[in-house]
């Protein structure tokens, strides 16, 4: 809870209250530090996060491209060999651990 004066008169340092007021300033930057510092945080928490599933995404990609490549061949039909890859992925062993 944050203490504060809200009357016209400005405020004078020398109160009663001093100590409290000056203790809930220093008290509320405190706070409002925290939640700058957390959002930045949060910020760059976010970019990994996007990173890992871009890296993930790029590999994934990178498998079906392989697995094409070795599937494909003068002879056959591109689409047919895409159609084949798309429907039966597990045969191609994309999700194994390396």
């Amino acid at each position: 809870m944050y203490v504060g004066s809200f009357r016209s008169v400005p405020f004078s340092g020398q109160t009663v209250h001093h100590n409290l007021f000056l203790h809930e300033e220093i008290s509320l930057l405190q706070d409002l530090y925290v939640i700058a510092v957390s959002a930045v945080e949060m910020k760059l928490a976010l970019v990994r996060q996007h990173a890992v599933r871009v890296l993930v995404h790029a590999e994934l990609v990178s498998q079906y491209i392989s697995a094409y490549n070795r599937a494909y061949s003068f002879f056959t039909d591109s689409n047919a060999v895409w159609d084949k890859i798309l429907s039966y992925p597990h045969r191609y062993v994309f999700f194994s651990h390396s």
